[in-house]
């Protein structure tokens, strides 16, 4: 029961309430990893140098293995990268999070 209080503490309590009347019974299921695998090995080689491997592991939602075995096995970053498709995607991605954003204020949430 740990998930609707900590919903409620986000949202709100009149809201979480809403929000189960809404999509209850109906099962939806989120991606434990937010990016691509190659977006991955692009973002830890390009900022390998400025910081930690951690850090890197932390922001991107790997382990701290997968983060060094990328710098360890790739010394050059990956050519189907490059700077105006990461920030094409970064743009669709707001869109889509600012979209799904509306629809929830529209439907009383």
């Amino acid at each position: 029961m740990k998930m609707p209080v900590e919903m409620s503490a986000l949202i709100g309590e009149q809201r979480t309430h809403k929000l189960f009347e809404m999509v209850k019974s109906t099962k939806y299921d989120f991606s434990m990893r937010l990016y691509s695998k190659q977006y991955c090995e692009y973002y830890i080689l390009k900022h390998e140098d400025h910081k930690q491997p951690r850090i890197l592991a932390l922001e991107l939602g790997h382990s701290l293995r997968f983060v060094q075995d990328v710098i360890k096995e790739k010394r050059c970053l990956p050519t189907n990268y490059d700077e105006e498709i990461v920030k094409m995607n970064q743009r669709n991605l707001s869109a889509i999070l600012r979209a799904v954003w509306r629809a929830g204020g529209q439907s009383g949430l």
